[in-house]
């Protein structure tokens, strides 16, 4: 008697075989970047890009550089209400293996040690507060710089919590011509300038602003300095926010409203 050959049996195997191998390796390619899986803060990232979750806040590391790539975090009203009185010391990130900025680097220039996410904007989590000390955290920046123009965009992100409850605040360096060069036995890039993002809804409507200001003495206005998020992707190279709804996406990457955002 000849033996029945199962042929729906084979042809279910194949198709398993086949798609099912094809929609795991694509869930893998997206969880690689994995941009709506991801909070609505965090920009697209690469694969083999080292992305450090910190309590509060998010880091993209750059071994070369020596620097955060950008960070990204969720600042709201009630994270603001806290008055405790914290203290902590630059130190180096114990996710990272391989080299680091040290305080060593910063001691003979005339850079100072730049905190990308502000300890008072973490003054909420004694550990997230900590770890705006990691040296994953922080960027060479003029000190004049640090403490005029870019201590204002600082004090607009907790004017925007407070006004619209939640903000949502993306920052990091620009390099272009890398004309400050790097500091210290480690060799830490001096960024050229720097970029925030800001976006907040507003009901049920997003909103969203993007700055770029020269690593300067010069005083910059945050009126001169704001650009669109598309303007500002331009220049970094780097799409911002990958998790903003499809039909929403260009609309609001393409706005620059002043008056929206309180800039005078």
């Amino acid at each position: 008697m000849r033996k029945k050959t199962n042929y729906p049996l084979i042809i279910t195997l194949i198709f398993l075989l086949v798609f099912g191998t094809s929609c795991k390796s694509k869930k893998q390619a997206d969880t690689s970047m994995a941009p709506l899986a991801q909070p609505i803060e965090i920009p697209e990232y690469e694969v083999g890009e080292l992305i450090l979750r910190q309590p509060g806040f998010t880091v993209s590391y750059n071994h070369a550089l020596l620097v955060p790539n950008w960070v990204a975090y969720e600042l709201t009203q009630e994270k603001l209400g806290s008055k405790e009185k914290r203290k902590a010391d630059f130190c180096s990130d114990p996710q990272i293996k391989g080299r680091q900025a040290d305080a060593a680097d910063y001691k003979k220039s005339k850079w100072i040690k730049g905190q990308l996410v502000p300890p008072e904007d973490m003054n909420w989590d004694e550990e997230a507060w900590d770890a705006t000390y990691y040296f994953s955290n922080i960027a060479p920046q003029d000190k004049s710089f640090r403490s005029k123009s870019w201590l204002a965009t600082e004090k607009m992100a907790r004017r925007l919590a407070k006004e619209f409850g939640t903000v949502y605040v993306v920052c990091g360096p620009v390099f272009s011509e890398y004309k400050h060069g790097d500091i210290g036995d480690h060799k830490v890039s001096v960024p050229d300038a720097f970029f925030k993002a800001f976006l907040v809804n507003k009901d049920g409507r997003y909103h969203a602003i993007g700055l770029i200001m020269q690593n300067t003495p010069a005083t910059q206005s945050l009126k001169k300095c704001a650009q669109s998020i598309d303007q500002v992707e331009e220049i970094i190279q780097r799409n911002l926010f990958p998790g903003l709804p499809q039909d929403a996406e260009a609309e609001v990457e393409a706005e620059c409203d002043l008056k929206f955002w309180g800039i005078k």
